[in-house]
């Protein structure tokens, strides 16, 4: 899982330095992040960028707020946290206020705050929502569209899983606009424009309305290695919580299953959201077979997440319950998806294995490398729920699998989860 999604996908990929929500204090985990949920005063003076207002919010925690209006609720604000002094070997990364997502569970519907908090929303005959958490505040479906207001009386306008307005309650607004699926802009009621340039390398550009500029990482930070006395991850005891159904669900040639669930033995699809979601289901698989007999690479390493003897293996997981994934504006949107994935495994390791002749690379005193040789081929194994996919999907999936092995030589796999 090395290369960034569209955030659309509601998805996730450990390689591609996103930093995951909500906060993590696993040992295998890295130092990850939370986020700040700043509000705006209109008593407080405009800030400059960079560390403008910079405080502990915690071990091992740093806020900044780069940007605040004198006169609307523009704020640009971003949070680090390291959960410990180990951590302080790391880089810092950054993630910013507007990380807002809404996702599905069935008729349930789940909001993830900035903070990385969820909250679940029971659908009720009447079509109305309930708040399965007090702190949740309120769900509605209105002209097509979900509102969320939270406890600060803040209302989130959705299209699809991204917020694109948010009103406070004193009326006044943000306007969201994104791009390919990231977020590009911010702006108020004043026309005011806070500008986000998302460059190579996982690192963000961010242009304040008076043309000050900076940069921040937002890439995840790199895990620690398990040290001689590590517990290992936790894991669900499979065999005394089944999984309902799971043990009769019917495979094709391409497709296998697997009973990989985190410790809550609930899905990693319902417990975990965006980057922390692949991060998670890569070290639960990786304790089961096949992929406890595979070599894992380490994160650094472009790509390849497991290497099986001559065979490279490439590991997505997507959530085809997403709202991107189910538009009937794009009706082809999974297909496009794993070809861009195949796209990104040419581009960002099958050629420079064969210009180069290797790919290597190093992390804590750590090496992984790979020499290219006869025989070699890759697998894109596609992680999904059981049950969320559509005769559609299956028939995209299809499409794909005989496209990525005429193009590329990549050989498609289903990898079927709880």
């Amino acid at each position: 899982m090395k290369t960034r999604d569209n955030p659309s996908d509601i998805d996730d990929k450990r390689r591609q330095r996103v930093a995951p929500y909500p906060v993590v204090t696993s040992l295998r985990a890295c130092a990850c992040l939370c986020l700040l949920a700043a509000g705006h005063s209109t008593s407080t003076a405009q800030a400059t960028p960079i560390a403008a207002m910079s405080t502990a919010c915690g071990t091992g925690c740093r806020q900044v707020i780069d940007y605040r209006s004198l006169h609307s609720p523009l704020v640009f604000s971003r949070v680090s946290t390291r959960s410990g002094a180990a951590d302080d070997n790391l880089p810092r990364s950054w993630r910013h206020r507007y990380e807002v997502r809404l996702t599905r569970e069935g008729t349930d519907r789940i909001v993830f705050d900035q903070l990385g908090n969820r909250y679940r929303f029971s659908a009720r005959p009447d079509g109305s929502y309930r708040s399965q958490n007090r702190a949740g505040g309120t769900l509605e479906l209105l002209q097509d569209h979900y509102h969320w207001t939270d406890g600060q009386r803040r209302t989130y306008e959705f299209r699809g899983s991204y917020p694109t307005r948010i009103t406070d309650a004193d009326g006044q607004s943000l306007s969201l606009e994104y791009r390919h699926g990231r977020l590009q802009s911010i702006s108020d009621d004043f026309n005011e424009k806070i500008v986000l340039d998302h460059l190579p390398g996982n690192s963000t550009r961010v242009i304040l309305p008076d043309g000050r500029r900076f940069e921040y990482p937002d890439q995840a930070c790199q895990p620690r290695p398990i040290a001689a006395g590590d517990d290992p991850p936790e894991s669900c005891d499979t065999a005394r919580h089944p999984a309902n159904g799971f043990d009769r669900v019917q495979t094709g040639p391409g497709v296998f299953l697997l009973d990989a669930r985190p410790a809550s033995c609930q899905s990693y699809f319902v417990e975990y959201y965006g980057t922390e979601r692949g991060t998670r289901i890569e070290a639960g698989i990786a304790l089961l077979p096949p992929y406890s007999s595979m070599t894992a690479t380490i994160r650094s390493f472009p790509i390849i997440d497991f290497i099986d003897g001559s065979e490279l293996v490439v590991v997505r997981s997507r959530d085809l319950a997403s709202s991107s994934f189910n538009d009937p504006a794009s009706p082809q949107a999974l297909y496009q998806r794993l070809l861009r994935d195949a796209r990104q495994v040419h581009s960002g390791f099958l050629e420079p294995l064969a210009t180069d002749g290797f790919v290597s690379a190093s992390e804590l005193g750590r090496v992984t490398r790979i020499t290219h040789a006869a025989g070699q081929s890759v697998s894109l194994h596609l992680l999904i729920r059981h049950g969320m996919a559509s005769t559609g999907h299956w028939q995209q999936i299809v499409q794909a699998r005989t496209e990525l092995a005429e193009r590329y030589g990549i050989r498609l796999q289903v990898v079927i989860i709880p």
